[in-house]
C-alpha cells in the first residue's frame, strides 16, 4: 500500500512539473514575442532584406543581373512569417524571462 501511494505521488509530481514548466515556456515564448514585437524586428526585416540585396551585390557586382530573383527570395524568406518562430526560440534560450 504504501509502495503505491509513493509512486502515484511520484507521478503525480512528475506530470504536475511538466504542466508548470510547459506554463513557464508559453509564458517566456510569449515575453521573447513582445519584446521582438518591441524592438520592431517585423518591420525591420523587409529594410533588412534590402541592405542584404543591395549589400550583395556592391561586392558581387556580377549579380546585378540577378537582382529580381535575389530581391523575390529575400522578401519570401527574410520576413517576420518565415523568422517568427525561430527567432522567439533563440531568443528563449539565450535570455530569461
Amino acid at each position: 500500500m504504501r509502495t503505491m501511494v509513493s509512486c502515484s505521488l511520484l507521478i503525480m509530481a512528475m506530470v504536475l512539473t511538466h504542466a508548470v514548466a510547459g506554463g513557464d515556456d508559453k509564458s517566456h515564448r510569449k515575453a521573447a514575442e513582445t519584446l521582438l514585437i518591441v524592438m520592431d524586428i517585423p518591420q525591420s526585416l523587409p529594410t533588412l532584406a534590402e541592405q542584404v540585396l543591395e549589400g550583395q551585390l556592391k561586392q558581387h557586382p556580377q549579380l546585378v543581373p540577378q537582382r529580381d530573383v535575389m530581391q523575390r527570395f529575400l522578401h519570401k524568406y527574410l520576413n517576420w512569417a518565415s523568422l517568427k518562430e525561430e527567432t522567439i526560440t533563440v531568443y528563449t534560450q539565450e535570455f530569461t524571462e
